[in-house]
C-alpha cells in the first residue's frame, strides 16, 4: 500500500528541472505545498531557503503557469 501512496504523491510533484540557482517543478499542489516539498525533496545545500520566484521562466510564460500536458498542474519556477 505505501509504494502505491508513493507513486501517487510522485505524480503530484515532480521536479523536471534544477541547477545551482534555479529549480523548477511540475505539480497539483499549492505554491506553499510546493515550496514545502521542494524544500525537502531537493535542499539547496546552502543557507537559504527555496522560493518561488518573482520572475517569469526564461521563456516568457508567467510564474507559475498551466502545464500543456496534464491540466490540473503548473510549473512553478524557484529560486535560493
Amino acid at each position: 500500500m505505501d509504494k502505491i501512496k508513493d507513486k501517487i504523491k510522485a505524480k503530484e510533484f515532480q521536479i523536471y528541472a534544477k541547477g545551482p540557482i534555479h529549480c523548477s517543478v511540475c505539480t497539483s499542489l499549492s505554491v506553499e505545498e510546493a515550496t514545502e516539498r521542494v524544500n525537502v525533496e531537493n535542499p539547496t545545500g546552502i543557507m537559504s531557503k527555496w522560493k518561488i520566484s518573482d520572475e517569469n521562466f526564461v521563456t516568457g510564460e508567467p510564474n507559475p503557469h498551466s502545464c500543456e500536458c496534464l491540466k490540473t498542474h503548473n510549473h512553478m519556477l524557484f529560486v535560493c
